[in-house]
């Protein structure tokens, strides 16, 4: 099967038509329950699925034949099946009858279960499911799909409720007019139509596999993963109108003069998780429009992976090691290749002058030291444009990882091997970021199934968490998505917050991971002013006293001034080579801080704006031992009590790759007292710094 997207033929127009156009698509494909009870048992590894199983079998015994094999034909509304309940009885003298039935049915002696109490049920299993599949709890949100389904399909087979409905509806028309019980159950069989093309239009999503992301020489004869995406879209969007029309009547009839007061607070009580749903499903929507972009469904897609050696500290997660190229096309990943970077750097064809620290090692930049900035954006940018240099030519995207990421990864799958033959395991960590083990772990990936698939799923999750995975995408809207969960891996951007990260880059010396101790104390003083103490210690891991040469960067909000700094000092740095007369091109992003730079005159450190922050660099002044650097300085903003509780919100933004503990302290002015968000004292807080944290404290 050499090209699958033109064999399947399955849609009369390709993916990138549909995903052109600016209206739902009415896809002319009804879902069987069949197919839904194999996807079910096929993708939950036989757990917990004895009770669905026996349930399909008493269904299908209760079913005449020719019902089984039947095509199901689209369900009449319940307000239609009124008016022919009421055609038939007037012809028959049966009105009479039934007129008396409804009387004795409404003044008590059957009660009629609450309208959209059941549709309530339908929807908080949605919610639920929703929510779990945004968190990549796949498994559970196919539970939490099915249990809605199911109770869909309880509802539409219950011939006795139906008749229920209709008695109902009869003695209302007669008793209480049209703005009472019949458009009540008109509204409540719109809101379980779209809930049923929701629970449907999940279906593809739960027969994707691991291995149906990869279409590598031909192994894998299935749909694929960009296939089975597509189609979850199109009902996406169909249900989307569905759930926007059912939630818009409901709000409507709730507004009408004519509407009980009864009617009113069901609506008044099933609107909101109706319209919740409905935000749920765009944001649903919006994500696979990504994930068809990024499987390259209507173009072939490009994307650079990093990897990232943390021993040897740098702004995004280490010091660059390989680079690998990621291929997709018509909705799998197609190729991946991996090369050691200074491959890829003997061939960059332009000569760019270095980050003023870096001329210490190297005389020209190159896409090994490309990960310079803090706001891993801006490095993304800086480390495609020099892949492109190198011949690479354009990429959609870059993603970093460390060796964070990969031992964990490693942790799954076991170990692989080498260009060697030798086994690598999580244990290697000198060796994770080669380009010899990467090579054979994405071989490994594609044959995960089952519970390590999943696995793999939380793992890169949780990377994204600690930021041992980042992510960067050449277009923006989608940028903007990837920001809002938080991979991104920019700078944190608050208006009035106080932030602080420390970045450390090692220039120079032997490969050694090490940890660092973040102290800080908020001081608020009687006149409104803000006093900051900072005190960083860096400790080698396992008490090695390897040499190093250490670039140290403190990030404080804009505008804020030194007061004094201890343990970072100046350097001499004398360029190798002329770059004026040599040629070299000046970058802009590093000229603009450059230019905008100053030297303390008390400690000779070096204070520019980069990001948005002001930055205070220097060098720490003892090598091979623990160092610490401390530094006080004024925030560019005071304290006011203007309202009863003061608010304020205090940033720690993490570096990647650097293991730090954050201590914090914020000592307010006297007489008041500083609590978080939980209530908790901030006069002594701590937090294992594994990703960034941020503070929100009340002060009273």
């Amino acid at each position: 099967m050499n090209d699958f997207s033109a064999e399947k033929q399955k849609r009369e127009r390709s993916a990138p038509e549909m995903l052109e156009r600016d209206v739902p698509f009415d896809v002319e494909r009804e879902w069987e329950e069949s197919r839904f009870a194999r996807v079910y048992l096929e993708h939950t590894n036989q757990q917990s699925n004895i009770y669905f199983e026996q349930h399909q079998r008493e269904r299908a015994q209760q079913t005449p034949q020719w019902q089984r094999s039947a095509v199901r034909e689209p369900r009449a509304s319940a307000f239609s099946f009124v008016w022919r309940f009421i055609s038939i009885s007037a012809f028959g003298g049966a009105l009479l009858v039934a007129v008396v039935g409804a009387a004795w049915w409404w003044n008590g002696g059957v009660k009629i279960a609450p309208a959209f109490a059941d549709a309530r049920g339908v929807y908080e299993d949605i919610l639920s499911a929703q929510q779990e599949f945004s968190e990549l709890h796949f498994e559970q949100a196919m539970f939490s799909f099915h249990a809605a389904y199911e109770r869909i399909v309880q509802r539409s087979q219950d011939s006795n409720a139906l008749a229920a409905y209709a008695q109902g509806a009869l003695a209302s028309l007669l008793q209480r007019g049209e703005g009472g019980f019949v458009a009540d159950v008109a509204l409540e069989q719109g809101a379980y139509d779209a809930a049923e093309k929701l629970t449907q239009g999940v279906a593809p999503l739960f027969q994707i596999s691991l291995a149906s992301f990869f279409h590598i020489a031909d192994t894998y004869e299935h749909e694929v993963a960009g296939e089975l995406i597509g189609d979850a879209l199109l009902a996406m969007r169909d249900a989307q109108g569905m759930l926007r029309k059912a939630h818009d009547a409901i709000i409507a009839t709730g507004e009408r003069e004519d509407s009980s007061i009864e009617m009113r607070e069901r609506v008044a009580a099933f609107a909101p998780p109706l319209s919740l749903v409905s935000a749920r499903t765009k944001q649903l929507i919006a994500q696979l429009k990504f994930a068809v972009w990024a499987l390259g469904m209507e173009r072939p897609r490009k994307f650079l992976v990093i990897a990232q050696d943390s021993a040897v500290a740098r702004p995004t997660g280490g010091v660059i090691r390989s680079v690998g190229v990621i291929t997709a096309r018509a909705g799998a990943i197609t190729d991946i290749v991996f090369d050691d970077v200074y491959g890829i750097d003997g061939q960059l064809q332009v000569n760019m002058v270095p980050p003023e620290p870096i001329q210490r090692s190297a005389t020209a930049w190159a896409l090994h030291d490309a990960n310079w900035f803090l706001d891993f954006p801006l490095s993304a940018k800086k480390i495609a444009y020099f892949y492109g240099k190198s011949g690479g030519g354009d990429v959609d995207g870059v993603i970093a990882l460390n060796e964070h990421a990969v031992q964990d990864v490693l942790a799954l799958t076991g170990p692989v091997r080498g260009d060697n033959g030798a086994l690598v395991n999580s244990e290697n960590r000198e060796r994770l970021t080669n380009k010899d083990v990467l090579r054979a772990l994405t071989d490994v990936l594609p044959t995960l199934s089952g519970s390590n698939a999943r696995a793999l799923a939380q793992v890169f999750q949780e990377g994204l968490r600690k930021k041992d995975i980042l992510v960067w995408l050449a277009d923006r809207d989608y940028q903007d998505m990837i920001a809002e969960k938080g991979w991104s891996g920019e700078v944190i951007d608050e208006d009035g917050a106080d932030y602080l990260a420390v970045v450390v880059s090692d220039i120079g010396g032997e490969a050694a991971h090490m940890k660092e101790d973040i102290w800080k104390e908020t001081h608020i003083a009687e006149n409104g002013d803000i006093i900051n103490t900072v005190a960083v210690q860096f400790m080698p891991e396992n008490g090695t006293t390897a040499h190093r040469e250490r670039y140290v960067r403190i990030y404080v909000p804009a505008g804020a001034e030194l007061l004094e700094i201890s343990g970072l000092e100046a350097a001499t740095i004398i360029p190798q080579i002329d770059y004026v007369k040599e040629r070299f091109i000046v970058d802009e992003d590093l000229s603009a801080s450059e230019r905008a730079s100053r030297v303390d005159d008390a400690s000779g450190v070096r204070i520019f704006e980069e990001s948005g922050k002001t930055v205070f660099g220097g060098w720490t002044t003892k090598e091979g031992k623990n160092a610490t650097v401390i530094v006080r300085y004024r925030l560019p903003f005071a304290f006011t009590d203007d309202v009863a509780h003061a608010k304020m919100t205090f940033i720690f933004q993490k570096q990647p790759g650097v293991p730090a503990g954050i201590h914090f302290s914020l000592v307010p002015p006297e007489g008041m007292q500083a609590v978080d968000a939980e209530g908790g004292d901030l006069s002594q807080f701590f937090a294992d710094g594994t990703t960034d944290v941020i503070i929100r404290a009340t002060i009273k």
